[in-house]
């Protein structure tokens, strides 16, 4: 599935362009974007690509879960003291190593 984001103005390059290319039989998200600016009576253009993993929290907990690990905790923020809820943009997860096989 490939989705295109509408062109807007991004305050350090001009135009950008981002394109999302879903591969949900990997599980990965494709995200460019494509910047545009005037340079020396010249368009130039620069694009930046990121594929990333899309991975649910249940999916991940039961994975370590099955593999032995223990504990598993979710932070909402890198600096986090305490457990909470995932409803930032990373997921970040705690597990404890089980005892060696």
């Amino acid at each position: 599935m490939r989705r295109a984001a509408t062109p807007g103005r991004d305050s350090h390059h001009g135009p950008k362009r981002a394109v999302h290319q879903f591969d949900f039989h990997d599980g990965t998200l494709a995200h460019t974007d494509t910047f545009s600016w005037e340079e020396n009576g010249q368009t130039r253009e620069l694009t930046k690509s990121h594929r990333m993993a899309l991975v649910a929290y249940p999916e991940m907990a039961g994975l370590l879960e099955l593999t032995g690990f223990t504990d598993v905790r979710t932070f909402g923020a890198y600096d986090a003291r305490s457990p909470g809820r995932l409803d930032g943009k990373r997921m970040i997860v705690t597990a404890r190593a089980g005892p060696a096989a």
